[in-house]
């Protein structure tokens, strides 16, 4: 069968899943909309996401059927999860090498919100993620805010420290969805990208395309984001070096040049 066709054909039939499962799940409620707008609080997924994998007119991404299932089966057991959800989803979650985080670890609200509002406790929470931190160099870096910043990630958990001086996340973490995920790389990008390092080979990577494509061409594109992005990540993974590496990051985004009357769209 021809790779395109397979591809349409299992979306469909991830559709067909999520859709029944939703569908399945929201019948506990007697107000339908009511339990849309529960399983949004509780999921974390936006409410017009829930509302189109509803209508099968959207094919939800391995970090909202986390997200979703997690609150669907009642289960944050990684292992346990994976052996929950229907065939059709653990296939994409497992292709997509998904992370679900140990049965130690939590996903917080409140590090969410801070990350999103607060500059420096967001450029802090991802220099620690990147490793190789030390409370000095944050009070350095950032002064007296920086050392209060530290005080209020320790008291939500969502830092410890190690014993030999260096700070590592703590059991509350952060979701990395989208809204966080445009947020922490325009972040992170309008302070660390160095436009004049570009000018030699080596130092970091720029670059910009607009054009005006088929819808089967841009479909295209976002496969190849999503293949580079995965291969990416599972070499940093691999070559881990918390002691000697460089800390980097990566932001990959590619869209549409058009808006829906501000729909599902943040500043």
């Amino acid at each position: 069968m021809d790779n395109d066709i397979l591809s349409t054909c299992k979306n469909r039939d991830l559709k067909d899943q999520v859709e029944s499962d939703l569908n399945n799940y929201l019948s506990n409620f007697k107000d339908y909309a009511l339990g849309q707008k529960n399983l949004s609080r509780r999921s974390d997924v936006h409410l017009k996401t829930i509302q189109r994998l509803c209508r099968k007119e959207n094919t939800p991404g391995h970090i909202t059927l986390i997200k979703l299932y997690r609150v669907i089966y009642g289960e944050t057991h990684p292992e346990k999860l994976l052996s929950l959800v229907p065939r059709v989803v653990r296939e994409v979650l497992l292709k997509n090498k998904a992370t679900i985080l140990p049965d130690d670890i939590n996903y917080s609200a409140e590090i969410k919100r801070e990350v999103l509002t607060d500059k420096v406790f967001s450029e802090i929470y991802f220099l620690i993620d990147a490793g190789n931190i030390s409370k000095d160099y944050i009070v350095y870096k950032f002064g007296e805010h920086g050392l209060h910043t530290l005080e209020r990630m320790y008291k939500l958990n969502a830092i410890k420290y190690e014993s030999n001086g260096q700070i590592s996340l703590g059991k509350e973490r952060l979701h990395f969805d989208t809204e966080v995920i445009k947020s922490a790389g325009v972040l992170l990008s309008k302070k660390y990208s160095k436009p004049v390092n570009s000018e030699v080979n080596g130092e970091n990577f720029l670059a910009l395309y607009v054009d005006c494509l088929p819808d089967s061409v841009y479909q295209e594109w976002l496969r190849i984001d999503k293949e580079a992005f995965i291969k990416k990540a599972e070499l940093a993974k691999k070559y881990r070096d918390p002691v000697n590496g460089k800390r980097v990051f990566t932001y990959m985004t590619t869209d549409t040049l058009t808006r829906k009357n501000n729909e599902d769209t943040y500043n």
